[in-house]
């Protein structure tokens, strides 16, 4: 793989992307809370390719040795970026309420004691009483995720938090024989409108690409103009991840970035395996002993292959990761951080997937690190 620079991405939308939830027999159906990491992967390797920044053998060895990873794409509005909901946070359903609850701190507590879960850390009713509390999975700020509340945007406008408000096409195709439309052959395409921000963690080995903007075309459609969007660069400061990671050995919670899918052999996690990609030592074992998430199936496309790819039952973004650390000090810490923002690969059959398995300490995700 080799050395590896980690990058926080700023995405802006030019043009509607279509990121679907579904495809239907006459397009794209709904949109995402989120652009896949694999979908945003592959458009910056595209994008390399078609500025001849690489040529075909040096993307093909990108993709096979995983040298592009990147985390899901979430929202982000002025300057403040949003996380994947952990499932310990409700939102209330009186209308006119529009209150967060959560209890992530009492879980954290808990779990990092090795103690288990009770039926109390469900809440009952918001703080205003209101026993109507549905479970959120929309991305929400890093602040509300931790002690609930309203978020700025709920409170100034007074109005349903919504990031994705898609807009609709229709297409119709045109016969190239008779320079007319083609009867009955209507296409209806939902995509996320012009000017939506995003932001995501980008690996990429060392030297490909450096801070700075690119453009960039995502999602279905880009031969038609949809999902042209600028892309900046940012590098992340590893050292003031670590100085804010002082982890001893013992229990320990993450916090997923990306699908997370822990097989029988998945479930031990030797951080040294990190040491040529990350440049420095990396040391200790994390043993995974729980997952608190929601189930999704992930998939995608493999250009180099010409298949699809689907995985099952893994665990959604923003999923908590009950671990036992057995080491601890500062070569575990960069062991942790290379983790959180390369994640793992895994092999399922031919198909080899990278960007799994991001994940970072609870602490560091909810201090809102990232964005400092």
């Amino acid at each position: 793989m080799g050395l590896m620079e980690h990058y926080l991405a700023h995405i802006t939308l030019k043009s509607p992307a279509i990121i679907p939830r579904r495809r239907s027999a006459r397009g794209y159906v709904g949109v995402k809370d989120s652009i896949p990491g694999s979908t945003l992967g592959g458009a910056v390797l595209s994008s390399l390719r078609r500025h001849n920044k690489i040529d075909t053998k040096e993307a093909e060895e990108l993709v096979k040795s995983g040298g592009i990873i990147s985390s899901p794409a979430f929202p982000r509005e002025k300057n403040k970026l949003y996380y994947p909901s952990h499932p310990f946070i409700w939102k209330c359903k009186q209308p006119g309420c529009r209150r967060y609850v959560t209890t992530i701190e009492k879980v954290l507590n808990l779990l990092e004691t090795g103690s288990e879960l009770s039926r109390d850390i469900i809440p009952l009713a918001c703080d205003e009483g209101h026993r109507s509390p549905e479970k959120q999975q929309k991305p929400l700020p890093a602040s509300t995720l931790l002690h609930g509340g309203r978020t700025d945007k709920d409170m100034d406008e007074c109005r349903e938090l919504e990031f994705v408000e898609s807009v609709r096409f229709v297409s119709v195709p045109v016969s190239r024989h008779r320079a007319s439309a083609i009867v009955g052959a209507l296409y209806y395409y939902e995509a996320l409108p012009t000017g939506l921000e995003y932001w995501a963690i980008v690996s990429v080995r060392e030297s490909i690409v450096s801070e700075g903007s690119y453009e960039i075309r995502i999602g279905r459609g880009v031969s038609k103009g949809f999902g042209k969007a600028d892309l900046k660069f940012k590098k992340i400061n590893l050292e003031r991840l670590q100085n804010k990671l002082t982890q001893k050995s013992g229990n320990l919670v993450l916090y997923t970035l990306s699908p997370a899918v822990f097989r029988d052999e998945d479930k031990v996690i030797d951080l040294r395996s990190y040491m040529g990609s990350a440049g420095k030592h990396s040391a200790g074992l994390l043993r995974i002993k729980s997952v608190y998430g929601v189930s999704e199936r992930v998939g995608g496309w493999d250009l180099m292959r010409n298949s699809q790819w689907r995985l099952d039952n893994a665990s959604s973004p923003g999923s908590l990761v009950v671990a036992e650390l057995e080491e601890g000090g500062e070569d575990c810490a960069y062991g942790l951080i290379s983790l959180g923002l390369q994640g793992m690969s895994l092999d399922f059959g031919e198909a080899r997937l990278v960007g799994l398995n991001m994940m970072l300490p609870a602490k560091i995700v909810l201090g809102d690190v990232l964005a400092s």
